[in-house]
């Protein structure tokens, strides 16, 4: 037990009580002065933030009061709403303001209908009468014009452009355009627009229609300019294509040259030869040559037996039966034009061994040459094609420079630079 009889044991524990009470006191009374001390510092910047905001709109209130004055000029009248407690007074103020709303609305849908002439478009007028709407606590009412006129693209954008520059509380909700048949260019257009009237309008302002004074800016009439140009609402049309007409070809005379008959005159042969074209009848020998069309054409050779002329034209020679026109000649000739020795030289009385005749499908030319399709190197008793039949080499003599042949059980003899359609002269 603790003898309370030793004086310097009651010190000590007197000592130790009083430092117990102390933390005590400390962990009880320091957080609820701290908790304190934090409400207080956050009802205060409470009221700071409260203070700053009533400033806020304080400075605002000029602003404001400005900003609805403004809008207070720009508005239709606005009569105001009844309640079932109104008094006899306000009812008699109803009745005025209803006038003037009446009024307003009025002189506001005229200035539309003139402002929509002056910009150039015709045929105005009101589609439906304006309706009307508003919001529950009767701060506002919006009212909805309907207006249509035709005209062209650059007098809709002028309607536009002055509509807009009208400091006005309204605005253009809708635009429809349609074409109008027979009339190109021009478009009947009806403009959906929509004002707003407040309470606080106590007299009827209409904007001003004196919009020419008002000049255009060059930005505009760059936009004017640019959408007349453009038609930019006009029924698309695809470009035409270019069609390049090629020019007529040439005239052909040659069906119309006929070779009409083979006969004998001072001994020699002479061919008819009729142009219908330029109404001529041409009497030729060989040699003789006439025009046909820019083509000078020179008879080479009569065939009086095949009943044929070879007319040399064009760098060509060409065979042309009686009855025939100049689009009918016959196909290219066969031409015997060399006979060589087994070496490919040309036979000579030296020459030894076997002997070949050189056969060339083709047609001649001016200078005496021929000009080739096909060519055939055959001896005796080889065979080659000529049109529809077969040939048959039966004897080559190199001494008479002629060889013969046999085709379709007939044999001829042809002669050096001699052609197969000589075959009816043999």
């Amino acid at each position: 037990m603790f003898d309370f009889s030793d004086s310097q044991k009651r010190e000590r524990l007197l000592i130790v009580l009083t430092g117990i009470a102390f933390c005590a006191i400390i962990v009880v009374a320091v957080p609820a002065q701290f908790n304190e001390i934090t409400k207080s510092r956050n009802e205060r910047d409470k009221l700071i933030t409260d203070i700053e905001d009533h400033e806020r709109d304080a400075s605002n209130k000029d602003e404001i009061q400005s900003r609805l004055a403004a809008m207070v000029n720009q508005a239709l009248v606005q009569a105001p709403v009844l309640t079932r407690n109104s008094t006899p007074q306000e009812r008699q103020e109803k009745l005025a303001k209803d006038r003037l709303e009446s009024q307003s609305v009025s002189n506001y849908q005229n200035w539309l209908r003139d402002l929509a002439r002056s910009s150039g478009l015709g045929n105005v007028l009101d589609a439906s009468l304006p309706g009307t709407s508003g919001n529950v606590s009767g701060s506002y009412k919006k009212h909805t014009f309907s207006i249509t006129g035709d005209g062209r693209i650059d007098q809709i954008a002028e309607f536009l452009r002055r509509f807009h520059r009208t400091e006005y509380l309204h605005r253009i909700h809708g635009v429809r355009p349609q074409s109008i048949q027979n009339q190109p260019g021009v478009f009947k257009v009806t403009f959906q627009v929509e004002a707003l009237s407040l309470p606080q309008v106590n007299e009827v302002h209409t904007p001003s229609s004196d919009m020419d004074a008002v000049p255009l800016t060059d930005a505009e009439m760059q936009m004017l300019t640019t959408i007349r140009e453009r038609a930019i609402l006009s029924e698309y049309a695809p470009p035409r294509p270019t069609i390049e007409v090629p020019p007529p070809p040439p005239f052909d005379p040659q069906p119309y040259c006929y070779v009409v008959g083979i006969v004998q005159s001072d001994g020699r042969p002479q061919c008819w030869i009729h142009h219908r074209t330029v109404g001529r009848m041409y009497h030729l020998f060989e040699g003789g040559s006439f025009m046909l069309g820019n083509v000078n054409c020179t008879v080479k050779k009569i065939e009086v037996n095949a009943e044929r002329v070879q007319i040399a034209a064009g760098g060509g020679v060409f065979a042309i039966g009686v009855g025939k026109s100049f689009e009918e000649y016959d196909e290219p000739c066969y031409f015997l034009t060399g006979i060589i020795d087994e070496n490919g030289e040309p036979w000579t009385e030296e020459s030894v061994g076997e002997s070949y005749a050189v056969i060339v499908h083709g047609t001649e030319t001016d200078n005496n040459g021929i000009a080739e399709r096909a060519k055939y190197t055959v001896s005796a008793g080889e065979t080659f094609p000529m049109a529809y039949l077969t040939c048959t080499v039966i004897e080559i003599e190199p001494v008479a420079n002629q060889i013969q042949i046999e085709a379709a059980g007939v044999v001829y003899t042809i002669r050096m630079r001699g052609s197969f359609a000589e075959f009816g002269d043999e």
